[in-house]
Order: C-alpha cells, then sequence, then structure tokens
C-alpha cells in the first residue's frame, strides 16, 4: 500500500498535519490572541486603515509594540477567521490556554509547512532527483524538526510562509521565470520585511553578467508587489506604519540569548545592529555577483543565504525560535544541493 512515492509522501505529510492539529488547540499564544486577531477584527468591521493604530504595553510598560508586519498576511486570514466565526469560534483572542479559534487559523496555514519541506527537496535536486529513501528522509526531517513545531505550530509565526516565497521565488529565478520570480519575492516581503536579507544576498548575485536583465525585471515586479498593498497605508497612515514597520525595531529592547548581552554598555552599540545584518548580506550578494553562470545555487547562494541568516542570529536585537528554523531550512537546502551536485 505504501509503495508508491507518493503515498508515502502523503502519509508522512497527513501524520504531521493531524499531530498539529491535535496539539495546537492547548497552545493559545499571545502575537495571534493580541495581535492578529484585533488586526483582523478592524478589517472585518470595515476599517482595516487601522491596522497599526493599536499598541500593546505589557505589564503597563512604556515600550509600545506595534503590529509589525506588512497588511499581506492578515487580508489573507481575513476569509478564513470570518468563516471560523460563521461556524461558532469565537475564542480567537486567547494569548494563553486553550483556543479552537488558533487551530481553526492552523489548519488554513499547515498547507505551507508543506510546500515549505517540498521546495526545499525539489530546489536540492538542481538537474538531478535525489534517491529514495534519503529524498523522503530529507522531507520527513525538515517537515518533524522542533524548530518547525514551535514556529508553526506553538507559536504561529508566519516564517514558513516567508521563507516557502523565498524559495518559490529562487525555483522561478532558476527555471528563468523572472516575473514569477519578482511575484514571490513581493509576496514574501509583504508577509515578513525580514526578507531583506535573503533578498539582498540574491539580487546582489544577480548584478552579474548573464542575469541583470532577467533579475531587474524580478526585482520590479517585486517591488511593485510589495508597495501596492502597502501604499494606502504610506499615504494616509504614513507615522503609524512607519513606526510599526521601521521604528520600532530602531528601539526594540534587547531579548534572548544574544550577543549584545555579552557587552555591558550595549546601548551605543545596538545602533549599528541592522547596519551590520544588511552590510552582510550585501556583501555576500556582492561576492556572489563575481561568480559567472545563471544559477544562484550552483554559484553557492544557498550556503550565502544561511550566512546571512546567521547574522541575524548573532547580530539581531532579539533570539526568536523562528530565526533558527528559517536557518535550518537554508543549510538543509545547501548541503543536500551539495550533495545533489
Amino acid at each position: 500500500m505504501l509503495t508508491s512515492p507518493g503515498v508515502r509522501y502523503i502519509t508522512v505529510a497527513l501524520c504531521w498535519v493531524v499531530a498539529a492539529l491535535a496539539i495546537k488547540p492547548f497552545y493559545a499564544y499571545v502575537d495571534f490572541g493580541a495581535f492578529y486577531a484585533t488586526a483582523i477584527d478592524r478589517i472585518l468591521a470595515g476599517r482595516p486603515l487601522e491596522l497599526y493604530s493599536f499598541v500593546l504595553r505589557p505589564g503597563g510598560d512604556d515600550l509600545a509594540i506595534p503590529l509589525s508586519y506588512p497588511p499581506v498576511w492578515f487580508f489573507y486570514l481575513t476569509p478564513w477567521y470570518a468563516l471560523g466565526q460563521a461556524l461558532g469560534l469565537s475564542d480567537f483572542h486567547h494569548q494563553s490556554g486553550v483556543s479552537w479559534g488558533q487551530a481553526w487559523m492552523l489548519a488554513v496555514t499547515v498547507p505551507f509547512d508543506l510546500v515549505l519541506c517540498a521546495a526545499v527537496v525539489r530546489l536540492s535536486e538542481g538537474a538531478k532527483r535525489l534517491a529514495e529513501p534519503g529524498r523522503l528522509g530529507l522531507f520527513a526531517c525538515l517537515l518533524f524538526s522542533p524548530l518547525l513545531w514551535l514556529s508553526s505550530v506553538r507559536y504561529g509565526h508566519s516564517e514558513s510562509v516567508m521563507i516557502a516565497l523565498v524559495l518559490l521565488g529562487i525555483w522561478a529565478g532558476e527555471r528563468r521565470h523572472p516575473v514569477w520570480s519578482g511575484l514571490f519575492w513581493g509576496l514574501a516581503f509583504g508577509i515578513k520585511t525580514t526578507a531583506i536579507v535573503p533578498a539582498l544576498i540574491y539580487f546582489g548575485w544577480g548584478l552579474g553578467r548573464q542575469r541583470r536583465g532577467a533579475v531587474t525585471i524580478s526585482g520590479v515586479v517585486g517591488a511593485a508587489v510589495f508597495l501596492v498593498p502597502l501604499l494606502p497605508y504610506l499615504i494616509l497612515r504614513r507615522e503609524q506604519v512607519v513606526y510599526a514597520l521601521y521604528g520600532f525595531e530602531q528601539i526594540r529592547p534587547i531579548g534572548g540569548y544574544v550577543l549584545w548581552k555579552l557587552i555591558p554598555e550595549p546601548s551605543s552599540l545596538l545602533s549599528y545592529s541592522n547596519f551590520v545584518i544588511l552590510g552582510t548580506a550585501a556583501a555576500l550578494g556582492l561576492a556572489l555577483s563575481r561568480r559567472s553562470g545563471t544559477s544562484f545555487l550552483a554559484s553557492g547562494g544557498a550556503w550565502a543565504l544561511v550566512v546571512g541568516q546567521a547574522a541575524i542570529l548573532l547580530f539581531g536585537r532579539a533570539l526568536f525560535v523562528w530565526y533558527p528554523w528559517a536557518a535550518s531550512c537554508f543549510l538543509f537546502l545547501a548541503v543536500a544541493y551539495d550533495e545533489g551536485a
């Protein structure tokens, strides 16, 4: 019964989905309850421009924490959220404990986790298909990674969606479909602006000969896809959206096990955090631009993505579990691609 490769992949995927959906109701998370649900409520109330008008002050703190993501993801979630409400679910705003509403929302986002794992496997093959059962093993290792469970299931974060779109953008570029590549890159930015790190590497590589035209098309399309949904906010709610997507990051307190905590007085150096991360990504892209050929991955692009993500882990102001999840995806891709080559 399970001798067909397709059936084995479907079985592994279904086992993961069933386990994820069985666990999720008991792990409501503050980000969805406090931010995502509030943003979606405002869209459903006919006030989409008010996405960035509310802030959270935990424990009466003076720090105003905004909704710090672009609007695309929330518009995608809105119809599913509304359908959940129509089915009688009303506990979307729970920040801890049990939430069947947040489990429902996981059900409509798990396809992105499956797409991400499949994209890593497919991209790692290059021109040569990986042999079974190693190919299935790679897929299963990604899917059952504790980092994926924590990022997507426990915390309901959108990192997998962003990484999947980044890899689809690379996949389309490898197959010389620059418009599709730009579409995926623009959507990746529309999910999380941290897509700037892999983008600087990819588009920096695109400055090399033989690929400038195609990558320029991708860049223009990607910029348009990212900016068009954001324009109403930039025009009518500029102060709010600039604080949410840029200003808050400049004053975010350090958190987690980051290198900055080893420095006695890190405040004077924290302003250089983003400069170091973005500078590292840009330098990697420029280094790759000197390589010939039209394949980003054959030029060492996957390893450059690993280094770029490592820069976020090392120099970011805060360390969240979804950052090492992104790094592990790029690392799996780099190692498997080299093995296949």
